[in-house]
């Protein structure tokens, strides 16, 4: 099968900061995809599914999803109130 595989991952986003607190779980998800063909290879699976969650590790792409979704939230409020009153109100930088 040609059809991509998509693999989702649950991050953690706690840095050395939230360590204080009590319990805390603040995740978000990424998403790696694969083509069915890789799969055929575990050591090369394994190997590349590794350095990509290394790299959404090390720059903390976790956030992505966050952003994403504070920016459609915002963009959707914009839009509500701008019917409203007839105004277009800028997003919050």
């Amino acid at each position: 099968s040609f059809a991509p595989w998509r693999i989702a991952v649950p991050t953690d986003l706690r840095t050395a900061a939230d360590g204080a607190l009590p319990a805390a779980n603040i995740v978000s998800m990424c998403f790696l995809d694969r083509r069915a063909a890789t799969l055929r290879d575990p050591a090369a699976l394994l190997a590349s599914v590794s350095a990509e969650m290394r790299a959404i590790k090390d720059r903390r792409l976790g956030l992505a999803m966050a952003r994403a979704l504070r920016l459609t939230l915002e963009y959707a409020r914009e839009r509500s109130f701008s019917k409203v009153v007839g105004v277009s109100v800028s997003p919050p930088t």
